[in-house]
């Protein structure tokens, strides 16, 4: 079972806005599960800006706090961005409006304006003739950053008017409690869910080619969870036969972590078969076709 639930909060640093977060972060910090996690408390000199905002889609839930100013930040809609091009993800984000205008369409049709005025003048600057591309490759990189906004502009626009999430000013009379309830339910489901996928244990038989014995074993024994139990069948020593089977007994994540190992560490000739069972199904694969396995597994 999970025992922390990350809460990321997205938000612009002004003052307006950080008035809210304050209180919100407050309000979380009282709910057992929950671990807020906030770039002022987790970015340290040195740290790098661009992998926290890379790693806030990971979080549990996420809490927007939607106001003018980070409708038009580049780094605050660069996470917007990260969120809405997942529909995976867009489900754990939870809004806090500080301003609704994004609701209505005339601001809606400015901002995209306002977005794709950024790109022309971006991409003016990486077509001009006296800049060699090592000097704007930092800012074809941003390009890249809006392009993606734009994409997901209308996702944007099209969520915060269907969600039913009120101004800022009137969560924040009742203590936030709306914010407060909702959080706390997934955080309990999740935590429910968790349980469940770590008492639903998965098979994996994997046939080995060429591979030794000692380099799966180093590729098993380098991931850190405690593994439930691993069999070795046709292997006593030495290999007894010209494809030993390894089978192994874990939690399907545990065992995604496996394949996602072998599929760095070995090349597609050297395993004959993969089979992988839960409770669920069963299914055999090759390496050849390990990406979309691993991407089917991870989200059972």
């Amino acid at each position: 079972m999970k025992e922390k639930i990350e809460t990321y909060i997205t938000y612009k640093w002004e003052e307006q806005s950080l008035k809210f977060v304050d209180e919100i972060e407050g309000r979380l910090n009282s709910i057992p599960p929950i671990r807020v996690v906030r770039d002022k408390n987790f970015i340290h000199y040195g740290d790098s800006i661009e992998k926290f905002m890379d790693e806030l889609r990971q979080g549990d839930i996420v809490v927007m706090v939607v106001s003018d100013q980070y409708l038009r930040s580049l780094n605050c809609m660069y996470e917007m961005s990260g969120l809405f091009e997942d529909e995976t993800c867009v489900e754990k984000v939870l809004p806090v409006m500080v301003s609704t205008s994004i609701r209505d369409s005339k601001y809606y049709l400015e901002l995209c304006s306002h977005w794709k005025d950024e790109l022309s003048k971006l991409d003016e600057i990486i077509h001009a003739p006296n800049y060699d591309d090592k000097i704007i490759e930092p800012i074809r990189k941003d390009l890249h950053k809006v392009e993606n906004i734009i994409k997901c502009l209308p996702r944007l626009f099209e969520y915060c008017r269907e969600i039913n999430a009120p101004d800022v000013e009137t969560m924040r009379k009742d203590g936030y409690a709306g914010l407060v309830s909702r959080i706390t339910e997934r955080a309990n489901q999740l935590q429910i869910d968790s349980l469940a996928v770590t008492q639903n244990l998965a098979r994996l038989i994997i046939e080995i080619n060429k591979l030794s014995v000692q380099q799966f074993a180093k590729v098993v024994s380098s991931y850190k969870a405690d593994y439930s139990e691993v069999k070795i069948s046709g292997f006593d020593g030495q290999p007894q036969s010209s494809n030993p089977t390894f089978v192994i007994d874990d939690t399907p994540m545990a065992i995604y972590a496996i394949l996602h190992d072998l599929q760095k560490e070995v090349g597609e000739d050297q395993i004959a078969n993969i089979r992988y069972s839960s409770s669920k199904r069963h299914r055999e694969y090759t390496l050849r076709n390990i990406s979309d396995t691993l991407k089917k597994m991870k989200h059972e």
